[in-house]
């Protein structure tokens, strides 16, 4: 009220600038037009809105739901799958990182023995397979492996696909160590298709099994659905009885599912695939 009195003050035909307006009327347009930074939240609404696409967010949790990180995943999948561009340069980056002359080695006789026998055994050839996971993991921001112990040493290594990682219980779907952000301790692994709805363990649970303690008070834990991971031979007993394991891959930024990579990604490949049609069209 008190700024349309002052406009309707102001002589007709004038023009005003912000030097002629008095403090005490700018703060109050300030209050009724709720100015703010551009990149700060609105503390009362909890709502964002993005400067350069005009999005308005409605939460300020750094961490998106699972519908939102699969929906990117799978259209990240699809761009570099059906872009001709957007598929060289990827596997460009590939061949850059693990083509000719990469290799895992080790000074150790025993050692790099082990790594032989793992790398080129037909049951996990990652002589053929390490460009491709870097790929998917590239492409989809992570990369998730899993590791089945044999009771003769050897180990046998599977993909997971990012999607199948997932909970109704708990929205990551990892269980993360409590105090610990950066430590994954139990997967969900939930494939509705293959009818798969189990839990396989953290590396870090190989490592220091008394952990799983900690998983335990989580909503998402299910004793029941890590049995297929658990054996009753000796050799595993000091693994806390497992023999599956998983191991990761993110390019997150301390986050629990990676989002900030593809999302950017995502956008910008769209951005540049809009200027190509563009010029197509006006030729």
């Amino acid at each position: 009220m008190i700024s349309a009195f002052f406009v309707e003050s102001m002589p007709k035909n004038e023009e005003l600038t912000i030097n002629d307006i008095p403090d005490e009327y700018l703060e109050v347009l300030g209050r009724e037009l709720a100015m703010s930074v551009p990149w700060q939240y609105d503390p009362d609404e909890a709502t964002y809105r993005d400067p350069d696409t005009g999005q308005t967010y409605g939460t300020t949790e750094k961490d998106d739901t699972a519908a939102t990180r699969s929906v990117l995943q799978e259209q990240c999948f699809l761009k570099a799958t059906r872009n001709p561009q957007v598929a060289t340069a990827t596997k460009g980056l590939v061949g850059r990182l693990t083509g000719f002359g990469f290799e895992i080695s080790s000074e150790i006789q025993e050692i790099q023995a082990a790594i032989n026998e793992i790398e080129l055994d037909q049951r996990n050839r990652l002589w053929n397979y390490w460009p491709k996971y870097v790929g998917r993991g590239k492409i989809e921001g992570e990369l998730f492996l899993c590791l089945t112990c044999h009771t003769d040493g050897f180990i046998e290594v599977d993909f997971i696909d990012p999607a199948a990682i997932d909970s109704s219980q708990e929205e990551s779907g990892i269980i993360f160590h409590p105090n610990k952000t950066t430590t994954p301790l139990v997967y969900c692994i939930k494939d509705n298709d293959l009818g798969i709805d189990e839990q396989i363990p953290s590396i870090y649970i190989a490592r220091y099994p008394e952990w799983l303690e900690y998983a335990k008070k989580n909503k998402a834990y299910s004793a029941s659905a890590l049995k297929n991971s658990k054996s009753r031979r000796k050799i595993f007993k000091k693994m806390g009885g497992f023999y599956r394991f998983i191991v990761s891959w993110d390019m997150g930024l301390v986050t629990k599912r990676n989002i900030g990579h593809i999302r950017t990604v995502l956008e910008w490949v769209q951005y540049w695939e809009d200027i190509k049609k563009y010029e197509l069209d006006h030729k």
